[in-house]
């Protein structure tokens, strides 16, 4: 049986996201469809793709992984730090859709810059066209396009189809700074953990076994890596590396965000709102 998963930014109060879900299993009868999860920020690509960065490794090889997020080219408005940004969709029709492989599965998306990010940029040279709109976009229409598609996408790698080059968007990447790193949030899991942009590749390389000191809102530092949340008493701060390899702000049976000041639910000011870690000679 084929395994489709399902990511979104259509959430869970209409019955949208359970439509898209019964589509795929009509036009692909013998599929499992699994929803990651259909609360993705609005055109949040970068949190689709932390996502898929998260998750495909759970996933047998043949998988296939389908993104309805950010189907335009998206403009964010300029506005003040601390203010509230709005995304808006600039031009007409949808994306192109393209398919890229990586551990043997298969992950389908609008050319929006979240292959790349979700697969790296290595990983994203495999990938391939798999549609280009031309007519009117309808969500229902996409869905149906590319369930009559999938069972040929084996063949767009096999028989050595043209490769297509993804749009690269730029990712924040940690900033460094003479007493340390400024990092930027990746996401907020549903505990309130905060899993930022520093990988443990970047650690290693920009840390090392030097010591460092993560000041939280209400004065607690962290200066250890933890393995497991229990490593800390109950009402902890810690960080730990999650399984995609990317450090995770946490408390023990608590909430991350109070600690470090963040308003989980205004997501907009996510992509803003940064992380200091002093790194101590």
């Amino acid at each position: 049986m084929m395994i489709i998963t399902l990511t979104t930014d259509l959430g869970t109060k209409d019955t949208t996201a359970a439509m898209l879900g019964g589509m795929l299993k009509r036009w692909v009868p013998d599929s499992n469809v699994v929803s990651l999860s259909h609360h993705v920020l609005q055109h949040g690509w970068r949190e689709a793709a932390h996502i898929w960065a998260s998750s495909a490794h759970a996933f047998p090889a043949g998988t296939v992984h389908i993104s309805t997020v950010a189907p335009f080219p998206i403009s964010m408005s300029n506005s003040l730090p601390g203010e509230r940004r709005k995304q808006t969709t600039i031009s007409l029709p949808a994306l192109p859709i393209i398919v890229a492989t990586a551990y043997g599965q298969y992950f389908i998306a609008h050319d929006n810059g979240l292959l790349p990010a979700a697969l790296g940029e290595e990983m994203a040279d495999t990938a391939r066209l798999l549609h280009s709109f031309t007519e009117v976009y309808s969500l229902q229409g996409w869905i149906e396009k590319i369930a009559k598609l999938i069972r040929q996408i084996p063949a767009f790698f096999s028989e050595q189809t043209e490769a297509y080059r993804p749009l690269l968007l730029p990712l924040p990447a940690p900033q460094i700074t003479p007493i340390g790193l400024v990092c930027h949030i990746r996401c907020i899991d549903r505990y309130h953990n905060i899993v930022i942009n520093l990988s443990r590749q970047d650690f290693d390389l920009l840390i090392g076994s030097r010591p460092f000191s993560i000041r939280t809102f209400k004065g607690y530092s962290i200066t250890t890596i933890s393995t497991h949340y229990s490593d800390v008493p109950i009402g902890t701060p810690l960080c730990r590396f999650t399984t995609a390899g990317y450090l995770e702000l946490a408390v023990n049976h608590g909430d991350a965000t109070s600690y470090w000041g963040i308003d989980p639910d205004d997501k907009s000011s996510h992509e803003y709102h940064t992380i200091r870690i002093s790194v101590l000679s």
